[in-house]
């Protein structure tokens, strides 16, 4: 890669061998964090986010760009921490809990929608933890139970019936520690039912 770079110059190496050239400049320098500013360029940046979306954090200000910072949060969602103010829209956090649930920790609560909620805790049931209590309903409770049964931590009390303590202890056993006491008895049962119907019909 040395003998490309002095015969054909950064520019072309760069334009022509974009992924050499990254991998040159990283070897060449320890890390994405130790590359000279005048050599992290727009594609240089772009193929660093996109292996490791904490690279945003290196980028020049000046290049971190919608495009980037999406790329960026959809390799890792805390990526978040390192975009621009003006750049945090409400498109970019649904690409982020689209990616992973507990990007809804990064979210505004005056951006925390009912619909963001419900993508999140979908695709992660212990975000349930992070979304305002007004938004919590019975049905997006199921929907974190469903996903992760120890999610049952994060429901209300009042919202903790038989039914959905059922489906939070047949997805994770360990949920039962979560049931109010007061529904113990029933939830245990059906737990040991659906233990021996296991055994019957493996």
């Amino acid at each position: 890669m040395d003998e490309l770079g002095y015969a054909k110059g950064w520019d072309t190496c760069e334009r022509d061998y974009p992924e050499a050239w990254f991998h040159y400049l990283t070897e060449k320098y320890g890390c994405f964090y130790n590359i000279p500013e005048d050599l992290k360029t727009e594609t240089v940046c772009k193929i660093a986010v996109e292996y490791d979306g904490h690279a945003l954090a290196f980028v020049p200000e000046n290049l971190r760009t919608e495009e980037l910072c999406k790329t960026a949060v959809k390799n890792n969602c805390d990526a978040l921490r390192y975009v621009p103010e003006n750049l945090k829209t409400a498109e970019l956090f649904k690409t982020a809990v689209e990616n992973e649930g507990f990007a809804l920790t990064f979210v505004p609560e005056n951006l925390k929608t009912a619909e963001l909620c419900k993508i999140a805790v979908k695709n992660r049931g212990n975000a349930l933890g992070f979304v305002p209590e007004n938004l919590i309903t019975a049905e997006l409770c199921k929907t974190a139970v469903e996903n992760r049964g120890n999610a049952l931590f994060h429901v209300p009390e009042n919202l903790k019936t038989a039914e959905l303590c059922q489906i939070a202890v047949e997805n994770d056993g360990d949920a039962l520690e979560y049931v109010p006491e007061s529904l113990l008895a029933v939830v245990s049962e059906h737990l040991d039912s659906i233990n021996l119907l296991k055994k019957i019909y493996p």
